[in-house]
């Protein structure tokens, strides 16, 4: 996708320069944060951590946490991974550009098997490409 220098500044937005003018970035790797949604959303997490219920997160106050039986523990847990999974979609489309590349369908290495010419790239001199 293209996706320019301007809208990549303005997507950034709200990211803070330093006195220097440097920008702060943040590598997030998504893998485990999404696998851990996933546990909440289809309640594994809580039938594997919480077999007796627990304490969740609190509904008004997501930094408090309150005593729940099995199935509120469930419940809530199930609704912080929908909350969770709905800020990440929100931070992806509006920082990491995920609304221009959500519909690429580019599963695997063999989808390009057309635009590969078969050489043999042993002796291939790839600093002199141009690439």
């Amino acid at each position: 996708s293209d996706v320019n220098e301007n809208e990549a500044k303005e997507r950034a937005g709200g990211l803070a320069e330093d006195k220097s003018g440097s920008v702060s970035v943040i590598v997030w790797d998504l893998d485990e944060t999404l696998i851990c949604f996933q546990s909440f959303l289809d309640e594994r997490f809580a039938d594997v951590n919480m077999p007796e219920g627990g304490r969740v997160p609190c509904n008004e106050d997501p930094l408090s946490f309150v005593e729940a039986n099995p199935e509120q523990a469930k419940r809530r847990l199930k609704r912080l991974g929908e909350e969770w999974s709905e800020e990440v979609l929100l931070l992806c489309d509006t920082h990491f550009f995920f609304d221009k590349i959500e519909t690429c369908d580019v599963t695997q290495v063999h989808s390009l098997a057309e635009e590969d010419d078969h050489q043999d790239l042993e002796n291939y001199e790839f600093e002199k490409d141009g690439l």
